[in-house]
């Protein structure tokens, strides 16, 4: 009956820590795209490319709406949503022709991104 029990929770304790390893590489994963997309937005930007910097801009928020469904499985969603309306007015404004705006909603964006990357990142120093 012990025997049981213990081998019970040691298979909880796997399926657990399972779940949370499989949950910091995807946001980690995220969180990497989502970095080398703002840094080639903003080279666009700095460079006055409307079509190139529209696109991407608009990749950048279709890519967080599909990866927003299963990060807010982990981690609370009030975060999550600034990353959001950051990347919708960076497009904003690119529809409006505003290089300017674009840039400083891009480095909020960025902000934003690497905020969330070191709130939800693992810090293996303090686990030990």
């Amino acid at each position: 009956m012990l025997t049981k029990k213990f081998v019970a929770i040691i298979v909880l304790m796997f399926v657990l820590g399972g779940i949370v390893i499989f949950e910091q590489i995807y946001v980690d994963n995220s969180m990497a795209t989502m970095q080398q997309n703002i840094v080639t937005l903003e080279e666009y930007l700095e460079q006055e490319k409307l079509d190139e910097s529209k696109t991407l801009a608009k990749k950048i928020k279709d890519t967080w709406s599909e990866q927003e469904t299963i990060i807010c499985l982990f981690v609370d969603y009030r975060d999550i949503e600034t990353i959001a309306k950051q990347a919708e007015l960076v497009e904003a404004h690119l529809e409006n022709q505003d290089f300017e705006l674009a840039r400083v909603e891009c480095g909020a964006l960025k902000l934003a991104v690497n905020n969330f990357s070191n709130m939800v990142s693992i810090n293996w120093h303090n686990i030990l």
